[in-house]
């Protein structure tokens, strides 16, 4: 399972790159630093390297060029990995609390039910 070219330091917390990544709709200046291989001057969405600059993991991401700040692909798609993987864990947690009220939800109905009977039979003796 291991890669000989990197150790595991321990586990990440990325909640707070989800923060970091504030969605925006933006234009370049100078079309000439479009991510395309025809600029045309178009909006782009994303986020800004400014914001994911202060991200602890920002220093991987984030790459200072003479044009100014940009994402690195490969950093950036990792984190996101970790992102997906991370709201996965939380998906799956999430999922087994909602499971639990579920059951919680169904035993209270039993016991409702089983109030109901027994006041109805009551009410039916005088």
């Amino acid at each position: 399972m291991g890669d000989s070219r990197y150790a595991i330091t321990g586990r990440t917390d990325v909640d707070g790159l989800g923060d970091a990544m504030r969605p925006f709709t933006f234009r370049y200046k100078d079309p000439r630093f479009e991510p395309r291989s025809e600029p045309n001057g178009a909006p782009y969405a994303g986020t800004m390297a400014q914001s994911l600059e202060e991200h602890p993991l920002g220093a991987q991401i984030v790459k200072d060029t003479p044009e100014g700040k940009k994402l690195e692909g490969a950093p950036l798609m990792s984190a996101l990995a970790a992102m997906a993987g991370r709201h996965h864990d939380r998906l799956n947690d999430h999922e087994e609390v909602l499971g639990q009220h579920s059951a919680l939800h169904e035993e209270t109905q039993n016991r409702l039910k089983a109030m109901e009977q027994v006041i109805a039979k009551m009410k039916g003796r005088r």
